[in-house]
This record gives C-alpha cells, structure tokens and sequence, in this order.
C-alpha cells in the first residue's frame, strides 16, 4: 500500500508542478516568445520551480507517511514527480509550437540565432568567424528540423532522464528523513 501512496502522490504532484510549468511557459510565450531564446534564465526558472515544488511535495509527502522517509522512497518520488511534469511540459510544448503556432519555433531560432552573433562580437571574433559560424548554426537547424516536432520532443525527454535523476537525488536527499526505530 506504502509504494501505492507513494507512486499516486508522486503522479499527482507532478501533473501540479507540471501545469505550473506550462502556466509559466504560456506567460512567457504571451509577454514575448524571443524569451525562450534566454536558455539561462528559462533554465534557472524552470529549476527553481522544479526542485522548489520537488521538495514541498516530497516534505508533505513525508509528513503523510509520519514524519519518515527512506532516500530511496524520496528519490523515487521526486523522479516521478519529474518525470510526469516533463511529459505534461513535452506534450504542451508539442501543441503550442507545432500545431498552434508553428512560426513560434522559427522566431525563437531566429533570435538564439541573434543571441550568438551579437555575443561573437562582443568578444571581439572577425566577421569571417561570425559568418562561418551563422552559416554552421543555420545548416544544423535546417538538418534538424522543427525543434519541437513530435520525435525531437521524445528525444529531449528521454534525454532529460539524467538531469531528471540529478534533480531527484538533491530533493530526495533534502527531503528523506530516517526513522531512528528502524536504526540498528
């Protein structure tokens, strides 16, 4: 019964932290869909609220379970928890730049893009390397595609397994609690 509760509070947690994700993602695309190209603060945000609701989630399910639980009953929360938000994240990033509004993907190419030249002047490359390096930048997104198609998007998934397990082994280790009954 104990892994039941735990893979249900795990599941419902993560569909949670999952909207909040997509809430975000949607405020961010409203306001303006060139803040996707900022991979650094998209990336720092996203963290904050991962690990941040990662460990509410996993101390309140600790608090359900009476005040103990075991690093690998937290870590496999947390993992769930992860996992299920980045599904819900996956799939709404499929519809909103695929089937919504599929020259939001090209904008926001288009503005990375803008990001690394501006940032190759700013250290001082030549013009020749700038070019060079564009022209690489535009080939490897023509070869690859829409970034946010269906197979690309289950490849970044997949993909995000190990920072997913990184992020569970830092809130399961926060939120894990030892039962001093159980300690030899």
């Amino acid at each position: 019964m104990e892994n039941n509760t735990n893979l249900s509070h795990a599941v419902r947690s993560g569909a949670i932290v999952g909207l909040i994700s997509i809430v975000f993602s949607l405020a961010v695309y409203i306001i303006d869909v060139t803040l996707f190209s900022r991979f650094f603060i998209i990336l720092g945000v996203s963290l904050t609220i991962s690990i941040g609701f990662g460990v509410f989630y996993g101390n309140q399910h600790r608090k359900q379970l009476g005040g103990y639980k075991p690093f690998g009953q937290a870590f496999l929360h947390a993992f769930i928890l992860f996992y299920i938000a980045g599904i819900l994240g996956t799939v709404f990033n499929y519809v909103l730049f695929v089937i919504i509004d599929p020259d939001a993907a090209k904008t926001i190419q288009e503005a990375s893009l803008e990001r690394i030249m501006s940032m190759m002047e700013r250290f001082g490359a030549s013009e020749a390397d700038i070019d060079k390096a564009m022209a690489e930048a535009r080939e490897k997104i023509e070869d690859e595609g829409n970034s946010f198609s269906l197979g690309n998007q289950a490849i970044n998934l997949l993909t995000r397994s190990i920072p997913y397990a990184i992020g569970a082994l830092i809130v399961g280790a926060i939120t894990q609690k030892k039962d001093p009954n159980l300690e030899l």
